[in-house]
């Protein structure tokens, strides 16, 4: 199983945990990939967990509908700049004549808003008892953000605690309950139904470097996977991943801490240019990040100033985000911070449920 490394490093600003719930009839087989990724009835069934835990909750938790409230003050702002505008011209033309002229209107386009309110995500659920917050990606998947682990932690656990409860309920009328999948156990799941994916097996970091990196990233989140092997089919190839995070719904990031001192080793006695770095480090890391259609960050160590800018401008032209160890204990918990949002944007090509009032 994935490695977790104690180290004293400066306490991030944030940290989340995606959760995912699995939900089936009482008496049917377990079709727990349908259920995942939202494409069966359970999402009807994650709808029900979700509302009576959460959205309605209102005693633990506040509704923000970040559009809705967006919306109005934009309308009101205009309704009032509209106003005093009509106000101003009274004076001089009739309203007829000036709505003829001005061509002003009762209200703002809702197209107009609407893109304007595009990249806002849709309601947040904001908890009562600690600064924690709940961002829906779908009925069955949910996202937990605070400035702390601990507030995550304890939500996460009371929120198991209302559904395992709820469950006692529901299954006394073919709702059940199935899992609920957080940290290693969601990335696990996650990763075992991609697609041509055979197999996942757990090793060991290499080097204190490696150990290092999955440090900074424990400060963030404790889901993600680290040193997996995976057995791919079709063609049939075996790729080591040092760090997997993947986030709701279909988003991945893979990332390869690289050490100067251990590829210098390596390439004893051959002359180390650009075209041997980027075959090594980057369009390696590149081909192990397509077929998990991922987006790759390298890591790397003790590279001399100019061997790291010329690799850089390499990395920049593949999509390849490249950080060095004097600014990636920075760089990485925010790069990862931005890619969990942003997969929970509403123009990904997927759906946030908006619960009806």
């Amino acid at each position: 199983m994935p490695i977790l490394i104690i180290m004293s490093y400066a306490k991030s600003k944030f940290y989340f945990e995606p959760v995912s719930v699995l939900l089936g009839r009482s008496g049917e087989p377990e079709s727990e990939e349908a259920e995942f990724i939202g494409e069966s009835r359970g999402e009807l069934g994650g709808q029900y967990f979700f509302k009576k835990v959460i959205a309605e909750n209102s005693e633990d938790f506040e509704t923000v509908d970040i559009r809705s409230e967006i919306s109005l003050l934009i309308t009101n702002a205009y309704d009032s700049v509209a106003e005093n505008l009509r106000e101003k011209l009274s004076s001089l033309i009739s309203p007829e004549m000036a709505n003829i002229l001005f061509r002003i209107p009762s209200k703002p386009s809702a197209n107009l808003v609407r893109r304007a309110l595009r990249d806002a995500p849709g309601r947040l659920y904001f908890h009562k008892k600690s600064p924690t917050i709940i961002i829906p990606s779908s009925s069955n998947v949910f996202c937990v953000l605070s400035n702390e682990a601990k507030h995550v932690h304890n939500l996460v656990a009371n929120i198991k605690s209302k559904f395992e409860e709820l469950n006692n309920i529901t299954r006394d009328f073919g709702l059940e309950l199935l899992k609920i999948l957080t940290s290693n156990d969601y990335q696990s799941f996650f990763l075992e139904n991609i697609d041509k994916v055979k197999k996942i097996e757990f090793g060991e970091p290499k080097n204190s470097f490696e150990k290092e990196v999955i440090n900074v990233c424990s400060q963030i989140t404790s889901s993600f996977l680290s040193n997996v092997n995976v057995q791919f089919e079709e063609p049939s190839e075996s790729f080591e991943y040092d760090v997997f995070v993947s986030f709701p719904p279909k988003s991945i990031v893979v990332i390869e801490p690289t050490d100067y001192t251990a590829l210098r080793k390596e390439l004893a006695g051959q002359k180390i240019v650009p075209e041997t770095l980027k075959s090594k480090i980057i369009l390696a890391m590149q081909d192990k990040a397509q077929r998990l259609k991922a987006k790759s960050i390298v890591v790397v160590k003790g590279f001399p100033s100019n061997t790291f800018s010329q690799l850089k401008t390499i990395a920049d032209s593949r999509g390849v985000i490249l950080m060095t160890e004097k600014d990636y204990k920075e760089k990485l918990p925010s790069q990862l911070c931005e890619n969990m949002l942003l997969s929970l944007s509403p123009r990904r090509p997927h759906f946030i449920y908006r619960y009806p009032e």
